[in-house]
Parts: C-alpha cells; sequence; structure tokens
C-alpha cells in the first residue's frame, strides 16, 4: 500500500486519497510514456481536460489508458502511432484521471 506522504512527495498529489486507485498496464499503447507492467496511479473522475491521460472503460468491457483530446470530438489517443484513436461513438467511459506512473524495473 503507498503512503500518503510518498504520493504527495514524489508524485505531488495531494487530492482526496480515498478517490486514488492504482492500475497495472499492458501493452505498448501509451509508449514511450508508459511502458507494459508499469503502474499508474489514477483518480477516480469522469471529469477530464484535453491533453490529459485518462483511464477509460470500453463497451467491450476492456480498459484503456490513453491521452484525451475533444477536438474534433472526443476521442482517446494512443502515445504510440501504431494504434488507432478511439472515437465517441466507440462509447467509452472516463473513469479516472492519471496522477502518476509507478516504473517497474524488468529484472
Amino acid at each position: 500500500m503507498l503512503k500518503k506522504k510518498f504520493l504527495k512527495t514524489f508524485y505531488g498529489i495531494d487530492s482526496n486519497f480515498s478517490k486514488l486507485f492504482a492500475i497495472r498496464v499492458f501493452g505498448n499503447s501509451m509508449e514511450p510514456i508508459i511502458h507494459s507492467e508499469n503502474f499508474v496511479i489514477a483518480e477516480k473522475t469522469k471529469k477530464i481536460t484535453t491533453g490529459e491521460i485518462c483511464i477509460a472503460a470500453l463497451s467491450s468491457d476492456e480498459v484503456v489508458v490513453r491521452r484525451y483530446e475533444n477536438l474534433p470530438s472526443p476521442s482517446l489517443i494512443a502515445e504510440n502511432s501504431m494504434y488507432n484513436p478511439i472515437k465517441e461513438s466507440d462509447n467509452f467511459e472516463i473513469i479516472g484521471k492519471v496522477k502518476g506512473i509507478i516504473v517497474r524495473k524488468k529484472p
């Protein structure tokens, strides 16, 4: 379990800690920013601003980490150009805003 002091000191996270959660990332869609097997710390919220990295649920019961863009219409954009944008018509739901990344070093 991550301590509040650690999150505040190293990540500048000073929010309602009861709304924080972490997920492990698999895949290369957000490389070079977030790598497979890193963890992201996120705040539960549906409010997101253009350019922020979010966690979203897709209608296929899949959860993705992507950058949110609002123009020309709401879309989720991967950092890796091999992935197509996820458009509003794909029925995604924002479930959190990424607040920090914990890098997992490979042995």
